[in-house]
């Protein structure tokens, strides 16, 4: 019976140990693709209010994949109330227009629902970009304009 213990303590160890090595090979990544990438801060306004960040990896002249966050507070009607949204944002640039998918979820006092949605804009200058946004979930949805600078 100690044997079939010992066994598996062991196996235990050694899924923990896997799983371990995994994180930090996926957080190192990370870093280094932030690393390359520039960072571009900015505002959410509209129906909702909100942050945004997110890095653009040039893959040529006007042309690069973009990836970040978008954190909103939203002002439901009805019996939802209000709440807070965190959302990813995956895209590209593509001839100097910024084109991303907006996805995440937001915790309702009812229950956490999905919110999905769309952030366009265009590069202004070296430094700043601008354009809309809009997002549907349960209750509804929110739109609005943003605008954004870059970092480094």
């Amino acid at each position: 019976m100690s044997k079939l213990i010992q066994a598996s303590r062991l196996t235990v160890v050694f899924i923990v140990l896997i799983a371990v090595f995994f994180i930090v090979g996926y957080a190192t990544s990370q870093v280094a693709s932030a690393a390359d990438s520039e960072e571009w801060v900015g505002k959410v306004t509209g129906m909702a209010t909100g942050d945004l960040e997110f890095f653009v990896t040039q893959r040529g002249e006007g042309d690069g994949s973009v990836r970040g966050e978008l954190t909103v507070d939203l002002n439901f009607t009805g019996a939802y109330g209000s709440a807070t949204a965190i959302c990813s944002i995956k895209g590209n640039v593509t001839n100097g227009i910024l084109k991303g998918i907006i996805s995440g979820s937001v915790i309702l006092d009812v229950a956490p629902t999905g919110i999905d949605g769309e952030l366009i804009g265009t590069i202004i200058s070296e430094t700043q970009m601008s354009g809309t946004w809009s997002v549907t979930h349960i209750a509804g949805s929110h739109s609005g304009e943003w605008t954004a600078e870059k970092v480094r």
